[in-house]
């Protein structure tokens, strides 16, 4: 199931923890009536990969877009990262690591 919505929620200035963004996209989802399949939907696709593409597929779901994003052939990746966040998908391993 592919949501075809986005909520009134902008990431930049929130703690950049990928655990308090998913929380906060959550939220709004909420707040704006979104079911619980439709949310568990997106963060779902979110937590599948590193924490560039959390950034970029909630700031997908949301009116106001994550600038740190651009396009690419293989989806979206992360053109600058905050000072000292190291780059880890959400199964726990680094980049580079067999999953």
């Amino acid at each position: 199931m592919k949501v075809e919505k986005t909520i009134n929620l902008s990431l930049a200035g929130l703690d950049r923890n990928a655990f308090s963004l998913m929380g906060a996209f959550s939220k709004q989802a909420r707040r704006e009536g979104w079911s619980k399949e439709e949310i568990n939907e997106v963060l779902k696709e979110a937590k599948n990969g590193d924490y560039g593409h959390l950034l970029c597929t909630l700031g997908d779901y949301c009116d106001e877009q994550n600038d740190d994003c651009e396009d690419d052939e293989d989806g979206f990746e992360v053109r600058e990262e905050s000072p000292g966040i190291e780059r880890k998908n959400l199964n726990n391993t680094t980049d580079g690591e067999d999953r």
